[in-house]
């Protein structure tokens, strides 16, 4: 492995250790209803519903993502969901659920990978 490859390969590491990080301080933090009542992120997911891959995930029409333009998407792993708050943590950020699938179309699979 040369220098760059390395470097780029530490990158990753330290990327995914913050995320981690991240995503432990905000599963903690469900325990306070008082941060999650506060809680109000700006990346929606309309249209909603379980997507079939090899982790737990969310499929919908994504709004508003920092990094990705809005439509279909299926999530990367889901770490937290209070559908009655219409709150869900995957691994990278917040969603805020807007209006539940309700029928069993099934969504294109069309990943986020770890940039969700």
């Amino acid at each position: 492995m040369n220098t760059k490859e390395r470097l780029k390969n530490e990158d990753e590491i330290k990327t995914t250790a913050r995320n981690l990080h991240q995503l432990a301080d905000d599963l903690l933090s469900t325990l306070n209803p008082d941060f999650l009542i506060g809680l109000n992120p700006t990346t929606t997911l309309r249209d909603w519903g379980p997507a079939i891959k090899m982790t737990d995930s969310l499929g919908g029409i994504v709004e508003n993502h920092p990094l990705r333009d809005d439509g279909l998407v299926v999530t990367s792993e889901v770490f937290y969901i209070d559908t009655k708050l219409g709150l869900a943590r995957t691994y990278n950020r917040w969603y805020r659920l807007l209006g539940k699938r309700t029928d069993r179309r099934s969504l294109p699979v069309v990943t986020m990978g770890r940039s969700d």
